[in-house]
């Protein structure tokens, strides 16, 4: 059963997170009652909203990665 209160409005900002099905959440809250109302899980793309980019680890590690993954 989902929460029927709804998620308090974050007290500061810099708490969105992109979900990975490309949509912004205003806190963590909001993302796990989104998945709780869908009947499906959504992911954490990256901190931050999906508009922007998220921030990259030095020294090109996220290149590393996608590499491994091609």
């Amino acid at each position: 059963m989902c929460r029927a209160a709804p998620c308090p409005v974050p007290s500061s900002p810099g708490q969105e997170l992109c979900g990975n099905n490309n949509v912004t959440y205003i806190s963590s809250c909001h993302l796990r009652q989104a998945t709780c109302f869908l009947g499906r899980s959504i992911g954490v793309r990256h901190a931050g909203s999906c508009a922007g980019t998220p921030e990259e680890p030095p020294d090109g590690e996220s290149e590393e990665e996608e590499e491994n993954f091609v």
